[in-house]
């Protein structure tokens, strides 16, 4: 019990309660978002919806060229708050010319990726603009978290929120799916311009060219961001690879519904570890030649999330049918009920396995462990589903996720595991 006192008091003295807040009223606001669009559009417009915010979802962790993660990292390691402000300008600067690049590949590759969904290839050209407005506000929100400003963070959370329903419904209601998919690039830029309501000229700040700080070894800054991105994406993939293949695999538009839906609530909380990680992420990589005090954190991760697991996924579990009923009654007596199952077994993997020793391992410098770690756990994935969802359809899919979502958390723990029981350096390095 002393352990999860401990975690709780030093979470809360870290500003983590503003972060829980502000991420909850965000969450509900984005719940009440999807329940009001998926009404507002027909299944097979959904499908196509859910299909391109996928690909998005897959390729969003490049934004920025992971520099943003690298910030956090690099930025944790004893510098001085003008060191600090250096550091960001030069990574909002060359992460928003990678997130550029990945915009116009996306573009060249849309009539490819969209082959077998026609009706998706104008949403996603659309929807890829979205990665310059998120890539930016992403590293502003890690900026902030490097000076520890969590209360700051947390207020630009309860921006997104309220702008993300806000201007997805009124964008759905008069412009249909095309204006749903609109509102991805417009949420991030109308936040982002409110933190730059006093100095609009700083939005398009990053179009000039920035020299590295002087004391900053850019090749391993930037090799680490390189790491974080690359093992994002195949982490992302493996969330993503079962509406792919669905997509692909099983015929017409409304099976991708079903998973979406299905995937909806449990893919959403994934946002409680992730909010945990967002607050202490920074304190994790500053005392990362520190064993005894990682240990003592991991122990009281552990208690915190076996208990959210018992108090909240078990009683999802049980009810999926009635919590999908709020979708409407063609999805709480679908197999998007079984998704949502399989999907919320999965999740205890994550949180109690996957979510904690991967944050670690990146916090410590260990960025390129992670993601080879995630590129074997996406192979896995990817062969699974292919299998179980010729077998067993939408359901089979999930049941692959579940799995490699374990199979990811009991691989993170050994790399773990490792790491912890070689000689620690006396001082952290990057």
């Amino acid at each position: 019990m002393g352990g999860l006192l401990t975690f709780i008091r030093e979470f809360l003295g870290r500003g983590g309660h503003h972060i829980l807040s502000s991420s909850l009223v965000a969450k509900v606001l984005g719940f009440v978002a999807s329940v009001a669009v998926v009404r507002l559009v027909s299944p097979e417009e959904y499908g196509r919806y859910t299909y391109v915010v996928t690909v998005l979802f897959v390729v969003s962790p490049f934004i920025a060229g992971g520099l943003n993660h690298a910030l956090l990292r690099y930025g944790a390691l004893g510098l001085s708050r003008g060191q600090r402000r250096d550091l960001f300008e030069y990574a909002e600067a060359r992460g928003m010319r990678y997130t550029l690049g990945v915009v116009v590949l996306l573009c060249l590759a849309a009539p490819l990726i969209t082959w077998e969904s026609p009706g998706s290839l104008v949403l996603l050209l659309i929807g890829a603009l979205s990665l310059l407005t998120k890539g930016q506000l992403a590293t502003l929100q890690s900026y902030l978290r490097v000076l520890n400003l969590n209360r700051g963070y947390a207020r630009v959370t309860n921006w997104l929120g309220v702008s993300t329903l806000v201007f997805s419904v009124a964008l759905t209601l008069a412009f249909g799916v095309v204006g749903l998919t609109a509102s991805l690039v417009v949420v991030p830029l109308a936040v982002t311009a409110l933190l730059y309501r006093r100095d609009w000229p700083q939005l398009w700040r990053w179009v000039r060219r920035r020299a590295a700080p002087p004391s900053l070894d850019a090749r391993g800054f930037l090799r680490y961001g390189l790491h974080v991105g690359l093992g994002a994406i195949a982490s992302q993939l493996t969330l993503k690879t079962d509406i792919l293949v669905v997509a692909n695999l099983l015929e017409g538009d409304t099976p991708q519904a079903l998973y979406g839906v299905g995937s909806l609530i449990p893919f959403n909380l994934m946002f409680v570890p992730a909010l945990v990680m967002v607050t202490d992420f920074v304190t994790l990589a500053s005392r990362s030649g520190d064993r005894a005090y990682l240990r003592g954190y991991l122990r009281g991760y552990w208690k915190v999330f076996g208990l959210f697991s018992a108090a909240v996924l078990v009683p999802l579990w049980l009810a999926a049918p009635y919590v999908l009923w709020l979708f409407g009654p063609e999805y709480a007596a679908s197999e998007a009920v079984d998704v949502m199952r399989y999907l919320t077994l999965g999740l205890v993997g994550s949180f109690m396995l996957r979510v904690p020793s991967g944050n670690i391992l990146a916090a410590v410098g260990k960025a390129s462990w992670v993601s080879v770690g995630s590129y074997v756990t996406l192979a896995a994935n990817l062969a699974a589903s292919i299998l179980l969802t010729r077998t067993y359809g939408i359901a089979g899919a999930a049941m692959a996720t579940c799995g490699v979502l374990w199979f990811s958390g009991l691989l993170n723990s050994a790399m773990l595991t490792y790491w912890m029981r070689r000689a620690l350096p006396s001082s952290p390095t990057p």
